[in-house]
């Protein structure tokens, strides 16, 4: 009875170490060859920026600073908690190289007055991309840290009904270090901090000189993954 209990046991065992194996080589990046699929900054739970212009020092610089929790300013104030698309790729077992693409279009704009009259305001164009390079570190069998460089382009044009518009260019580094929990196989939860420090930036307005414009942006921001 015993012999038979245990032979049992062993082909149970047998049976079932496959399963855990491909579990196990089932994780973010386990393998070369992932395909990482993401929704960055899909809500931003906390952000402080920091924005200044000017065009140089014999000029005056404005500066203006805020912090907001989920998301809970303009997007020409904090133009990097726009949600944004983000493909990644495993070229080794831990080593991602991938990035992200981002957009925000406004279709229409009004403005109301206290008399109850309304005018046409100003549309609201932002694209940007951000590629970066990252490393996959194993804390269980579920949850990963994440840490991610790169750098940001990003473009915010706004068009105003009559006159000229205005765009707003930057180039940035960006730092993120994303915890991702999986609560299910191939997909997880993004949690983590995030950077944004400006390199170059300029503002124009119409067919005038451009002036230095930057944008620095710190916050804690959640996401989704999924993996295959």
């Amino acid at each position: 009875m015993l012999r038979q209990t245990m032979a049992a046991c062993a082909a149970a065992a047998l049976l079932v170490a496959p399963s855990f194996a491909s579990a196990a080589t089932d994780g973010l990046a386990t393998r070369r060859g992932l395909f990482i699929l993401g929704a960055d900054r899909l809500i931003p739970l906390l952000a402080y920026t920091s924005i200044s212009g000017g065009s140089g020092a014999s000029s005056s610089t404005q500066k203006d600073s805020s912090i907001s929790l989920f998301g809970g300013i303009g997007l020409a104030q904090s133009f990097y908690n726009v949600p944004r698309l983000a493909f990644d790729f495993a070229v080794t077992e831990n080593v991602t190289i991938g990035g992200a693409v981002f957009a925000y279009f406004t279709l229409s704009a009004t403005q109301s007055s206290a008399s109850g009259s309304s005018t046409d305001g100003s549309k609201l164009t932002l694209v940007g991309a951000a590629p970066r390079i990252g490393y996959v570190l194993p804390l269980s069998s579920s949850v990963w840290l994440w840490p991610r460089a790169g750098i940001t382009y990003d473009s915010l044009t706004s068009s105003p009904p009559t006159g000229s518009s205005s765009t707003v260019n930057q180039f940035a580094a960006n730092l993120d270090a994303m915890f991702v929990l999986s609560p299910a196989e191939h997909v997880g939860i993004t949690l983590g901090p995030e950077v944004d420090i400006p390199i170059s930036g300029s503002s124009s307005f119409g067919s005038g000189t451009s002036t230095d414009a930057s944008q620095f942006h710190v916050g804690l921001t959640a996401g989704l993954a999924v993996w295959f």
